[in-house]
């Protein structure tokens, strides 16, 4: 925001640079061009034409920096018009009539840089001496007013567009920000939930396993608080989710669980957004029948190059006693994928024959 209102606040620094951005253009412009008289070393002649381009100048800056921002963008059209007649009016006005203007006849001016004919060895250069304009150049005159008038409208338009354009990138990006932000606030007390739920079942039971349990959903609440970045390394976020595997060992200690992670040496070269593993199998843990030799919980996770190929597979359980929440990650890792993956993963999940099967395909950072 402060990049923008520095842009609006600067002008002055935008008229300099264009004014001299301007000047530079026409003094290359009479320099490779044959006029003859700033070669010829006829400045009286380069200032009167410099000064004649720049009411040009100025009626481009009234019409980019006033008449714009005063009455274009507040939608004040019958003045911006009636303005912009008279100014074209008058500028062509002044501008006609110093075409019949002699530089030298000022005093301060050196009468020997203003010679009407000026003689070279083997040549001679008549100089652009001013004379009697025809009624017509009038015409001309207010057609030059007039560009410059429309190339003033069109520099602000082009300037109100970018200054709105990156505008609308930050409100967007702060916009996503602050979506991807309430998803996670989201989640995290959704998997405290759950996990609160593990360790009443703990404790009902009496398990000798409460602390050890308690102690790992510690672990595991640092890692959700903690990983605030967009994104982190995706061997933490594998080293996470296998200790969820552990925690949910814990509630069900013969459940059987095939977990198949593999992944070479350069998985350190990877970064993944946080928590989006977790989705799969704390659903086949909460909406699923504990793994048993014949329907075991599978979970798969490979990575090939830069793809990672994640799947888990579970029965799923007609018991609606689990617990009482009403499931919200799926909903939730759709949104989130969406929004930092778009167009790079590829997510899919069905039920079939009694069978949970939730797949997720993603272009590794």
């Amino acid at each position: 925001m402060l990049h923008f209102e520095i842009l609006r606040k600067n002008r002055f620094i935008q008229i300099l640079t264009l004014f001299l951005l301007f000047h530079i253009f026409w003094l290359l412009y009479y320099y490779l061009s044959e006029t003859g008289f700033l070669k010829s070393g006829l400045w009286l002649i380069y200032l009167k034409y410099s000064i004649i381009n720049s009411l040009g100048f100025f009626v481009f800056c009234i019409s980019a920096f006033l008449l714009f921002p005063k009455f274009i963008s507040s939608k004040k059209y019958l003045v911006f018009f009636c303005l912009s007649f008279l100014l074209l009016i008058g500028f062509a006005f002044i501008q006609f009539k110093l075409q019949d203007w002699d530089p030298g006849g000022f005093s301060f001016l050196p009468k020997k840089a203003t010679p009407s004919i000026v003689s070279k060895p083997g040549k001679k250069i008549i100089a652009a001496m001013p004379m009697k304009q025809p009624v017509g150049a009038y015409v001309r005159s207010t057609l030059t007013i007039f560009v410059y008038l429309l190339l003033g409208i069109g520099y602000a338009y082009m300037k109100d567009w970018f200054v709105k354009d990156r505008y609308t990138q930050v409100l967007e990006k702060e916009k996503l920000k602050a979506e991807l932000t309430l998803l996670r606030y989201q989640l995290n007390p959704h998997f405290l939930f759950n996990t609160i739920n593990d360790i009443y079942y703990l404790a009902i039971i009496k398990s000798d396993k409460t602390a050890d349990a308690i102690l790992k959903v510690s672990n595991l609440l640092r890692y959700v608080l903690n990983e605030k970045e967009e994104n982190t390394h995706l061997e933490k976020e594998i080293e996470y989710l296998k200790e969820f595997i552990k925690l949910q060992q814990f509630r069900f200690p013969d459940q059987i669980i095939n977990v198949d992670i593999s992944y070479s040496d350069k998985i350190n070269q990877f970064s993944i957004a946080p928590l989006l593993l977790l989705t799969f199998a704390e659903n086949a843990f909460k909406h699923g029948e504990p793994g048993t030799i014949n329907d075991p919980i599978k979970i798969l996770l490979q990575i090939n190059k830069n793809d990672l190929i994640y799947e888990v597979v579970n029965k799923i359980s007609f018991n609606n006693n689990k617990d009482s929440t009403t499931g919200i990650g799926l909903n939730n890792l759709k949104r989130r994928l969406a929004l930092l993956y778009p167009n790079k993963h590829n997510l899919v999940y069905k039920q079939e024959n009694n069978y949970f099967f939730a797949q997720l395909k993603i272009k590794l950072i």
